[in-house]
């Protein structure tokens, strides 16, 4: 990469040329669009933004890829095809909310503001689904877009529980080291 660096250059077309070739006749034209589409697609002026279509377009091909792996034998990798469906879902859901208001541009700092409220908290354990009446849920209250008849904020940061005893764990292990017998914390 260091002889060569960039996309486009003889070496890179012979790269692609190599990759077509080792696909085989029936998939190189396939194959050689799937890079195309990937890697060798337009740039955006990060200062303009991208337009919304452009970027709905290619997380709607992700959440293609994830679909059609959703049903694969192997649990660990299901699972993991099943997150980032639901992922890429939340991003394109609201991208196209955005197009519907109209918006016809998104800058990086608001795309990565999108893809964090689509990612952060991961997904739903698909082993575990919500029970009837479960209601929408936000970790973060610049997620909610809509008015809410009811809203119930719930820690929306983890507690501080306090702690069984008032030493820390290495105070406890130096009152052992100088014979100081403490009762455990159940047996109180």
């Amino acid at each position: 990469m260091a002889d060569a660096p960039g996309i486009g250059g003889a070496k890179w077309q012979q790269a692609i040329e190599d990759i077509a070739a080792h696909a085989g006749s029936e998939r190189a034209q396939e194959v050689a669009e799937q890079i195309a589409f990937w890697v060798q697609h337009p740039r955006f002026n990060p200062e303009a933004g991208a337009p919304l279509a452009h970027v709905a377009d290619r997380v709607a091909r992700l959440v293609e890829f994830f679909r059609g792996r959703l049903g694969d034998t192997d649990e660990a990798q299901r699972l993991g095809f099943i997150t980032g469906y639901a992922q890429c879902k939340a991003c394109l859901d609201a991208l196209n909310v955005l197009i519907a208001q109209g918006h016809t541009l998104i800058h990086p700092r608001q795309l990565q503001k999108l893809v964090a409220q689509a990612t952060g908290a991961g997904v739903p354990n698909p082993l575990w689904p919500a029970e009837v009446g479960a209601g929408p849920v936000v970790s973060q209250p610049g997620a909610v877009i809509r008015p809410a008849a009811r809203v119930i904020w719930w820690q929306m940061s983890l507690p501080e529980l306090p702690s069984p005893l008032p030493w820390s764990a290495a105070e406890v292990r130096a009152l052992k080291q100088a014979g100081v017998c403490l009762p455990e914390p159940s047996q109180l």
